[in-house]
Protein backbone atom coordinates (compact mmCIF):
# COMPACT_ATOMS: atom_id res chain seq x y z
CA UNK A 1 0.00 0.00 0.00
CA UNK A 2 1.35 3.40 -1.02
CA UNK A 3 -0.17 6.65 0.50
CA UNK A 4 0.09 10.48 0.58
CA UNK A 5 -1.88 13.45 1.72
CA UNK A 6 -4.95 14.64 1.10
CA UNK A 7 -4.08 16.91 -1.57
CA UNK A 8 -1.95 14.47 -3.32
CA UNK A 9 1.36 16.49 -3.36
CA UNK A 10 3.51 14.44 -1.33
CA UNK A 11 6.26 12.12 -1.48
CA UNK A 12 4.64 8.65 -0.74
CA UNK A 13 5.03 6.73 2.06
CA UNK A 14 7.06 3.84 2.81
CA UNK A 15 5.62 0.26 1.67
CA UNK A 16 3.55 -1.08 3.89
CA UNK A 17 2.54 -4.66 3.61
CA UNK A 18 -1.38 -6.25 4.09
CA UNK A 19 -2.16 -9.84 4.58
CA UNK A 20 -5.93 -10.34 3.85
CA UNK A 21 -7.66 -13.30 5.90
CA UNK A 22 -9.39 -15.93 4.21
CA UNK A 23 -13.03 -15.53 4.66
CA UNK A 24 -14.95 -17.71 7.24
CA UNK A 25 -16.00 -21.35 5.63
CA UNK A 26 -19.00 -23.06 7.27
CA UNK A 27 -19.21 -26.90 7.12
CA UNK A 28 -22.43 -28.87 7.91
CA UNK A 29 -21.64 -31.99 9.06
CA UNK A 30 -24.56 -34.52 10.51
CA UNK A 31 -24.46 -38.34 12.18
CA UNK A 32 -25.61 -39.31 8.10
CA UNK A 33 -22.81 -37.68 6.07
CA UNK A 34 -20.59 -40.35 6.02
CA UNK A 35 -19.95 -43.92 6.90
CA UNK A 36 -18.45 -43.36 9.97
CA UNK A 37 -21.28 -41.24 11.41
CA UNK A 38 -23.70 -42.52 14.04
CA UNK A 39 -26.23 -41.53 16.63
CA UNK A 40 -28.35 -43.59 19.15
CA UNK A 41 -29.61 -43.19 21.89
CA UNK A 42 -29.61 -45.45 25.18
CA UNK A 43 -31.98 -45.71 27.81
CA UNK A 44 -31.51 -46.76 31.34
CA UNK A 45 -34.76 -48.69 31.42
CA UNK A 46 -33.80 -51.14 28.81
CA UNK A 47 -30.18 -51.86 29.41
CA UNK A 48 -29.71 -54.52 26.51
CA UNK A 49 -31.94 -52.56 23.93
CA UNK A 50 -31.21 -50.89 21.22
CA UNK A 51 -32.45 -47.79 19.74
CA UNK A 52 -30.40 -46.73 16.77
CA UNK A 53 -33.26 -47.19 14.39
CA UNK A 54 -35.63 -44.24 16.04
CA UNK A 55 -35.79 -41.52 13.91
CA UNK A 56 -35.84 -39.11 17.05
CA UNK A 57 -32.88 -39.09 19.55
CA UNK A 58 -33.95 -39.16 23.03
CA UNK A 59 -32.31 -37.16 26.14
CA UNK A 60 -33.76 -37.64 29.70
CA UNK A 61 -32.71 -37.78 33.30
CA UNK A 62 -32.81 -39.47 36.97
CA UNK A 63 -36.50 -39.44 38.26
CA UNK A 64 -37.22 -37.35 41.32
CA UNK A 65 -35.94 -40.30 43.16
CA UNK A 66 -32.46 -40.73 42.15
CA UNK A 67 -33.35 -43.92 39.87
CA UNK A 68 -31.41 -44.45 36.04
CA UNK A 69 -34.71 -46.37 34.99
CA UNK A 70 -35.96 -43.20 32.77
CA UNK A 71 -32.36 -42.05 32.14
CA UNK A 72 -31.58 -41.49 28.68
CA UNK A 73 -28.51 -40.71 26.74
CA UNK A 74 -27.90 -39.84 23.32
CA UNK A 75 -25.03 -40.42 21.63
CA UNK A 76 -23.62 -38.43 18.32
CA UNK A 77 -20.45 -39.79 16.44
CA UNK A 78 -19.05 -37.30 13.54
CA UNK A 79 -16.10 -37.96 11.27
CA UNK A 80 -13.89 -34.83 10.90
CA UNK A 81 -11.35 -36.51 8.37
CA UNK A 82 -11.47 -34.03 5.62
CA UNK A 83 -11.23 -31.10 8.10
CA UNK A 84 -7.72 -29.94 8.22
CA UNK A 85 -7.98 -26.05 9.15
CA UNK A 86 -8.80 -25.89 13.15
CA UNK A 87 -12.65 -23.86 12.92
CA UNK A 88 -13.27 -20.86 15.03
CA UNK A 89 -16.08 -21.54 15.92
CA UNK A 90 -18.73 -25.04 15.93
CA UNK A 91 -22.13 -25.61 17.67
CA UNK A 92 -24.90 -28.57 17.89
CA UNK A 93 -28.24 -27.94 16.54
CA UNK A 94 -31.16 -29.83 17.50
CA UNK A 95 -34.72 -29.56 16.84
CA UNK A 96 -37.16 -29.70 19.31
CA UNK A 97 -39.83 -32.95 18.41
CA UNK A 98 -41.02 -32.77 21.98
CA UNK A 99 -41.22 -31.35 25.53
CA UNK A 100 -42.25 -34.25 27.99
CA UNK A 101 -41.25 -33.23 31.53
CA UNK A 102 -39.25 -30.12 30.31
CA UNK A 103 -42.64 -28.42 31.20
CA UNK A 104 -43.42 -28.80 34.98
CA UNK A 105 -42.36 -26.94 37.22
CA UNK A 106 -39.35 -27.76 39.32
CA UNK A 107 -38.15 -30.17 36.43
CA UNK A 108 -34.79 -28.93 35.70
CA UNK A 109 -32.72 -30.28 32.23
CA UNK A 110 -29.05 -30.04 31.62
CA UNK A 111 -27.34 -31.25 28.99
CA UNK A 112 -23.95 -31.83 28.68
CA UNK A 113 -22.00 -32.39 25.71
CA UNK A 114 -18.53 -34.56 26.04
CA UNK A 115 -16.41 -35.94 23.67
CA UNK A 116 -15.24 -39.72 23.98
CA UNK A 117 -11.40 -40.34 23.89
CA UNK A 118 -10.48 -42.09 20.41
CA UNK A 119 -10.57 -45.45 22.50
CA UNK A 120 -14.80 -44.93 22.55
CA UNK A 121 -15.53 -44.67 19.02
CA UNK A 122 -15.77 -48.39 18.35
CA UNK A 123 -19.45 -48.12 18.94
CA UNK A 124 -22.15 -48.31 15.80
CA UNK A 125 -25.50 -46.80 15.70
CA UNK A 126 -27.19 -50.21 15.63
CA UNK A 127 -25.03 -52.02 18.07
CA UNK A 128 -25.21 -49.26 21.16
CA UNK A 129 -27.20 -50.20 24.43
CA UNK A 130 -27.16 -48.81 28.34
CA UNK A 131 -25.05 -52.10 28.72
CA UNK A 132 -22.09 -51.42 26.23
CA UNK A 133 -22.26 -47.71 25.35
CA UNK A 134 -18.83 -46.28 25.78
CA UNK A 135 -17.40 -44.47 29.25
CA UNK A 136 -21.47 -44.84 30.38
CA UNK A 137 -21.40 -44.77 33.92
CA UNK A 138 -24.67 -47.05 34.30
CA UNK A 139 -25.17 -46.23 37.85
CA UNK A 140 -25.73 -42.64 37.18
CA UNK A 141 -26.69 -40.04 35.14
CA UNK A 142 -22.75 -39.24 33.86
CA UNK A 143 -20.00 -40.63 32.44
CA UNK A 144 -16.82 -42.47 33.36
CA UNK A 145 -13.67 -40.47 33.93
CA UNK A 146 -11.81 -39.46 30.67
CA UNK A 147 -14.47 -37.57 28.88
CA UNK A 148 -14.21 -33.80 27.90
CA UNK A 149 -16.43 -31.17 27.93
CA UNK A 150 -17.43 -29.41 25.08
CA UNK A 151 -20.69 -27.40 26.47
CA UNK A 152 -23.93 -27.65 27.84
CA UNK A 153 -27.66 -26.71 27.63
CA UNK A 154 -29.94 -26.03 30.80
CA UNK A 155 -33.39 -25.53 31.24
CA UNK A 156 -34.69 -25.03 34.60
CA UNK A 157 -37.70 -22.95 34.08
CA UNK A 158 -40.78 -24.13 32.20
CA UNK A 159 -41.52 -20.71 30.40
CA UNK A 160 -38.33 -21.23 29.33
CA UNK A 161 -38.78 -24.53 27.24
CA UNK A 162 -38.40 -24.48 23.55
CA UNK A 163 -41.47 -24.46 21.75
CA UNK A 164 -41.80 -27.97 19.29
CA UNK A 165 -39.95 -27.24 16.10
CA UNK A 166 -37.55 -24.90 17.47
CA UNK A 167 -34.18 -25.56 16.59
CA UNK A 168 -31.78 -25.46 19.91
CA UNK A 169 -28.54 -24.11 19.42
CA UNK A 170 -25.77 -25.41 21.67
CA UNK A 171 -22.19 -23.53 20.99
CA UNK A 172 -19.43 -26.39 21.15
CA UNK A 173 -15.98 -25.43 21.99
CA UNK A 174 -13.69 -25.56 18.79
CA UNK A 175 -10.57 -25.76 19.34
CA UNK A 176 -11.31 -28.45 22.06
CA UNK A 177 -12.98 -30.27 19.12
CA UNK A 178 -10.49 -30.51 16.73
CA UNK A 179 -7.27 -30.64 18.32
CA UNK A 180 -8.79 -33.73 20.67
CA UNK A 181 -10.00 -35.79 17.67
CA UNK A 182 -8.15 -39.31 17.22
CA UNK A 183 -6.06 -40.21 14.65
CA UNK A 184 -9.27 -41.73 12.94
CA UNK A 185 -10.29 -38.26 12.69
CA UNK A 186 -13.92 -39.34 14.50
CA UNK A 187 -15.36 -37.32 17.52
Amino acid sequence: IYAYNSSGNSPLSNVIGLTTLAPPRTVLLTTESTAESYDGSVKGGSTADNFGTETSLRVGGNTAGGSVSSNVKTYLRFDLTGQTVTPTGASLRLAVVQSGNLAQSGFTFTGALRMLPEAGDTWTEGGITWDNAPYNNPATNGFQAGTISLGSFSISDPLGVPSLGTVVTIPVLASTLMTNKGANGVV
